[in-house]
C-alpha cells in the first residue's frame, strides 16, 4: 500500500533460492492464467498511456523489479509464478520499496520461509 504518490518509484521483490521467476513476456514461457485472472501489462508499452503504472518489470535471477516513474497512492498487487525447482526450506529476504531519488521514503515486508516439497512420483 502506497501512503502518499510516488515519483521514480522502485520495488524489489526476492525469489527464494531453489526457484526461478517465469518472465510471461518470453515466448519460451508456458504459464496459465488462474481462474478469473488477466494480465493487465500485455499491452502496455513505454511511453504510452494506459492504466498500468510499472514501466519497466524486470524479471532477474535473484529478484523481480518493478519501476514506475509516478505511483499514485493506492494498494497494488502483481501477481508472477515460480517455477521450483529444487526441494527444501529456504529464508527469503523483505520485499523493498523505495522511491530512487529519496531513498528515505521506503518500506519493506516481513521476510518469510519458503518450502519446496518434491512432488510425489
Amino acid at each position: 500500500t502506497v501512503a502518499q504518490d510516488l515519483l521514480y518509484a522502485t520495488i524489489e521483490d526476492p525469489i527464494p533460492a531453489g526457484a526461478e521467476a517465469v518472465d510471461p513476456g518470453l515466448e519460451t514461457s508456458s504459464t496459465a492464467l488462474a481462474p478469473g485472472s488477466e494480465r493487465v501489462d500485455v499491452d502496455y508499452r513505454y511511453g504510452y498511456w494506459g492504466g498500468w503504472y510499472f514501466n519497466r518489470i524486470e524479471f532477474r535471477d535473484d529478484r523481480v523489479v518493478f519501476l514506475s516513474e509516478f505511483l499514485p497512492a493506492g494498494t497494488y498487487q502483481y501477481t508472477y509464478f515460480l517455477n521450483t525447482t529444487i526441494p527444501g526450506t529456504y529464508q527469503v529476504r523483505p520485499t523493498f520499496a523505495k522511491e530512487v531519488f529519496f531513498p528515505e521514503v521506503n518500506g519493506r515486508s516481513d521476510g518469510l520461509l519458503f518450502t519446496i516439497v518434491e512432488q510425489a512420483g
